[in-house]
């Protein structure tokens, strides 16, 4: 492992934590420190950009929760590439100025009414190689967090209820829908039946 993915690897994690805490002077200090000017936030529900309405989504987490903990299960640094455009037959080469990070992790919320929502994330930082106010040094341009809606609502019993019920006709009803859409589209024959041959 290289010294820049070493410290890429230090620095992703630093990163989550002090972003998903409920500490906004942990945000604002990141945020400032480690995030591009023009960086892009995204999750499953918002996409952000520029440091301002990055660090609003952030610090909106300290009125929705009273704490977060974070277990961080491991990080993988990644290489970019970019293509030769002048020679289509050429393998790509790396990108020495951008790397990416991705921090999988499971991040616990509680509420102020003491309700535990534990989710499982995987978080991508792409890291570019900057020069600007002194020596080179790695900022995020794009974090983009990966996860599951239904995380957030399996705790509450109703919902997790719901989800079960949903997930099994919805299942039931496109496994049905599939079976008789395959049936139109070979002709109504049986699966597994071969036409003869003329």
């Amino acid at each position: 492992m290289s010294d820049d993915d070493r410290e890429l690897t230090r620095l992703a994690g630093y990163i989550y934590q002090k972003m998903y805490s409920t500490s906004r002077s942990a945000h604002e200090d990141v945020i400032s420190n480690y995030y591009a000017q023009d960086a892009v936030f995204s999750d499953p529900i918002v996409m952000v950009t520029g440091k301002s309405d990055v660090g609003a989504q952030f610090i909106g987490l300290e009125a929705l929760f009273s704490s977060i903990t974070n277990k961080v299960h491991g990080v993988s640094v990644f290489p970019t590439y970019s293509p030769p455009w002048d020679d289509p037959t050429a393998l790509p080469v790396t990108d020495a100025t951008r790397r990416f990070a991705i921090v999988h992790a499971t991040s616990t919320f509680t509420t102020s009414v003491g309700v535990s929502i534990p989710v499982r994330t995987f978080t991508q930082f792409e890291f570019r190689n900057v020069e600007e106010k002194g020596p080179a040094r790695w900022v995020v341009v794009r974090h983009e967090d990966t996860w599951s809606v239904w995380d957030l609502m399996l705790p509450i019993t109703v919902m997790k209820a719901a989800n079960t019920w949903w997930r099994r006709v919805f299942g039931r009803g496109s496994s049905e829908w599939i079976t008789r859409f395959a049936g139109v589209l070979d002709g109504g024959k049986e699966k597994g039946t071969v036409e003869a041959a003329k």
